[in-house]
Parts: C-alpha cells; structure tokens; sequence
C-alpha cells in the first residue's frame, strides 16, 4: 500500500490557555493502523464539559495517542464508537443531561468490546460500586494530572492488547 493514500493523523499547531501547541488529531472515520505500521491507538473522549474535552485532547496528543474526536452526550458517544471504532474510551461518569457515563460504559463494553476508563471528579463509594460492575480499564480522578493519565491510558490499553492476543490464541478443547 502506497501510505500516502492512509489516512493517518495530522499534526496541528493550536492556541490553548495562552499557549501555542501541537498535538496529534486523527482524521475522523479512519483508523491509525497501517499495515505494517505501528502508530498510536485512537481514543474517543467522552465528557460534556467542553474544556475538560480540550485539555484531554491536548494532554492525549502530547502522549501520542489520536484523539478521535470528543462526545458530549452518550448518544453521541454510541454514535462515535459506531462509526470509528476506537481502541478506548475515556469516560466522564456524569454527563450533565446528555445522560449517564456508567450505563454509556457499560453498552460500549457489551456491544462493541470497548475498553473504558472513567475520568471524573466522582469518587464516592456509591459511584465507585457502580463504576466496578462495568469492569473498566481504569479510573482517573479529576482533576486530571497527565501522569495519572498517562499510567491509565498506558496500562488499559496494555491490558486491551493483552486480553485481544489471549483471546485469539485460545482454543477450546475439543471432547471428541
């Protein structure tokens, strides 16, 4: 394949909080893996405060990972993860009246094998117990510091990459 005719990310020069900055952004629809190519895995945002999805984006970016883009409501995010298929979700558990992170979670995990970790400003034990049934990659709470959501990222999609490999190896054990 001519990688010229991928669509693979682009950088862009950006103006954030009195800074200029680069950070990485995928065109939308198209996935980062080429044949052949390893390059870094697309990440859905998922948060209906605005500014928390910018920061994530750009934080995301300094990491090296494509944003896919960024939902504000989880019907948005359904629709998101349909059409583009990314390789995680970083979920806010309260998205205002665009409805519920946690139920969100869980339908991404169940219908399209998504891996999730949540970002949030909620930490109480309720929400954590709600939260753990969906068996998230991970759990960050805001504010966000970029190591904290360095490690998270890193490890759920480790953890994803390990779970994908163990899945296609495995062969049942034929009773004949």
């Amino acid at each position: 394949h001519d990688l010229r005719s991928q669509h693979l990310p682009i950088h862009q020069l950006g103006y954030f909080g009195g800074l200029w900055t680069t950070c990485n952004i995928a065109i939308a629809g198209t996935s980062s893996k080429v044949k052949g190519l390893m390059t870094a895995e697309n990440i859905l945002v998922v948060d209906d405060d605005r500014t928390t999805c910018k920061v994530l984006e750009l934080q995301l970016g300094n990491l090296g990972y494509n944003v896919i883009g960024s939902a504000r409501t989880a019907n948005e995010a359904i629709r998101m993860v349909r059409a583009h298929e990314p390789d995680l979700v970083l979920m806010d558990i309260n998205l205002g009246r665009g409805g519920d992170g946690i139920s969100t979670a869980e339908l991404i995990r169940k219908e399209f094998s998504v891996p999730v970790v949540y970002v949030t400003a909620y930490a109480d034990e309720d929400t954590l117990e709600r939260a753990k049934k969906t068996l998230p990659f991970g759990y960050v709470n805001k504010p966000i510091r970029p190591t904290d959501l360095r490690t998270a990222v890193a490890i759920a999609i480790s953890q994803a990459e390990r779970i994908e490999e163990e899945a296609a190896s495995y062969q049942p054990i034929n009773n004949a």
